[in-house]
């Protein structure tokens, strides 16, 4: 089940008492990308935006990162992800503001999983599993189907939020 943390924002929690190695669910990817092109998030974004509406609103909805803590990771990765919202944003007109074009990519850079050699995926659900350094859960993504399985690492108890390592 959703809920919002004060400390992590929009995070999954566990609705029963889950043992180890439990399946705990089993995702289709809402968008699946290309990594066979020079510039990932890009792509991604053009195809996020020559999607149907349904589609951007999922995207909408995902995990979004702070501003400030991306910009304190990598300056220079932020510049030029702001940088290329204004580019997209103008040859769009008004349809898409920077700020919004911002979200998005900031959106795509903090939630696309490689899903098989040469493709990437965004999942809608998943994008709401917190981090953790001793996390409860692992993820699969089946290299065919690209489905994402969420798996219990340890017994988890009702109501507890669901964790991977963003780390790999």
């Amino acid at each position: 089940e959703e809920a919002t943390r004060v400390d992590l924002g929009r995070v999954l929690l566990s609705r029963q008492e889950i043992q180890l190695g439990e399946t705990i669910f089993i995702e289709e990817p809402l968008l699946l990308f290309s990594l066979d092109v020079e510039d990932v998030i890009s792509s991604a974004l053009d195809k996020v935006l020559r999607s149907s509406s349904e589609i951007q609103d999922k995207v909408k909805d995902l995990f979004l990162p702070q501003e400030s803590l991306v910009r304190q990771q990598s300056e220079e990765a932020f510049g030029f992800w702001e940088a290329l919202a204004k580019e997209v944003s103008s040859s769009y007109g008004s349809q898409h503001p920077p700020q919004e074009l911002l979200a998005i990519i900031l959106r795509l850079q903090a939630n696309l999983h490689q899903a098989a050699q040469t493709q990437a995926a965004l999942f809608s659900k998943a994008s709401k599993i917190a981090h953790s350094c001793d996390p409860n859960c692992l993820f699969l993504i089946n290299k065919t189907t690209h489905n994402l399985l969420l798996r219990a690492k340890k017994s988890i108890k009702k109501g507890e939020v669901l964790t991977i390592s963003y780390l790999g």
